[in-house]
């Protein structure tokens, strides 16, 4: 079966047409995913995955006379691999950013904290053990999670008013560089 018979057939629910351009597809994305992310090489296959996975959820809707399967497949998959390279650089942009560094010499440490090694518990555990309180440490993630938002938003967000949040989040900032400072 060619690949945009496989995906009608999806569409219908068959799963063992999913399972075949699953084993088809799964190693040709990891190998694009490497190819065109190297930095994403440890997070391939679970994007392979997803990107299958939404291939399973619109099959319903794809339209062979817009485009190929491949086509449609591969869009899919560079969208979501840059997507996902994005959203880390945006993470370490953000975590320079909430301990008040946003150079290029930011310690190494800050810039991996959010990355795909260190998970939100262990941000949230390390920040704990060095004294940051949870109104503080909950100003930390917000910023760091919407690094788009206005203070007003976050404020709102958070049920704060506008200075509270701004206490909490310099105090989370110096918090946050010392426990930095030890752990890198």
């Amino acid at each position: 079966m060619t690949d945009s018979e496989l995906i009608v057939e999806i569409g219908r629910g068959d799963e063992a047409a999913y399972r075949m351009l699953y084993e088809r597809w799964k190693p040709l994305l990891v190998g694009l995913i490497i190819r065109r992310h190297p930095r994403l090489r440890s997070d391939a296959e679970d994007i392979a995955q997803e990107v299958l996975l939404r291939v399973w959820k619109a099959a319903p809707r794809f339209d062979g006379s817009r485009g190929s399967a491949r086509a449609w497949i591969w869009t899919i998959a560079v969208n979501d691999a840059n997507d996902r390279e994005r959203a880390a650089t945006v993470r370490a942009r953000s975590l320079a950013r909430l301990t008040g560094d946003a150079s290029e010499s930011a310690p190494t440490a800050l810039a991996s904290l959010l990355s795909s090694e260190w998970s939100r518990d262990r941000m949230v555990a390390l920040f704990s053990r060095r004294g940051m309180t949870p109104p503080r440490l909950m100003t930390l993630l917000a910023v760091a999670e919407h690094p788009d938002w206005t203070r007003a938003q976050y404020a709102e967000a958070l049920s704060m008013n506008l200075n509270t949040f701004g206490t909490h989040l310099y105090r989370a900032r110096q918090t946050a560089r010392r426990a930095l400072a030890r752990h890198g």
